[in-house]
C-alpha cells in the first residue's frame, strides 16, 4: 500500500537528518521515550509508547524565552476520517508552555515546533 495524500506526512516532509541538540524528556527502558530534538530554529518531539496508557507533561521551557512559535501535535485518532487516522492539532506555545500529553497503550506522538511568524491564527495551548 502507497500512502500519499495524508496531511501528516508534512511532517516527515519537515524533519531533518541532523541535529543541533538532542534532550530526553521522558523515559523508562522498555517502556516509552520522549526525545526533543532541534535542528535550527524548529524542535521535534516524538514519542513512544509501551504497552499501558500513560499521561505526560512535556514542558518546552527549552524554547527561546521571548518567542512565540507554532506546536503542530501529531496523534493517533481513531475518528479521525483519513486512512491514517491521524489527528494534527496546531496551537500557539511559548517556553512557559507546558504540553499534557495521553497516550494510548502501544502508540505514539509527534510534535512540531516551528517560529510563529505573528500572523497565524491558532489558539493558545493550555
Amino acid at each position: 500500500m502507497i500512502i500519499s495524500g495524508e496531511p501528516e506526512l508534512e511532517f516527515f516532509d519537515q524533519v531533518p537528518t541532523t541535529w543541533d541538540e538532542t534532550r530526553i524528556i521522558h523515559g523508562e527502558i522498555g517502556k516509552y521515550a520522549k526525545v526533543a530534538r532541534q535542528n535550527g530554529n524548529r524542535w521535534f518531539i516524538g514519542s513512544i509508547n509501551g504497552n499501558e496508557a500513560r499521561c505526560f507533561e512535556i514542558p518546552l521551557s527549552f524554547l527561546e524565552q521571548g518567542k512565540n512559535y507554532i506546536g503542530l501535535m501529531y496523534s493517533d485518532d481513531p475518528v479521525i476520517n483519513t486512512r491514517t487516522r491521524v489527528r494534527i492539532d496546531r496551537y500557539l506555545v511559548d517556553q512557559k508552555t507546558v504540553i499534557n500529553e495521553e497516550i494510548t497503550a502501544s502508540c505514539g506522538q509527534a510534535i512540531m515546533i516551528l517560529p510563529a511568524a505573528g500572523d497565524e491564527n491558532y489558539p493558545v495551548y493550555e
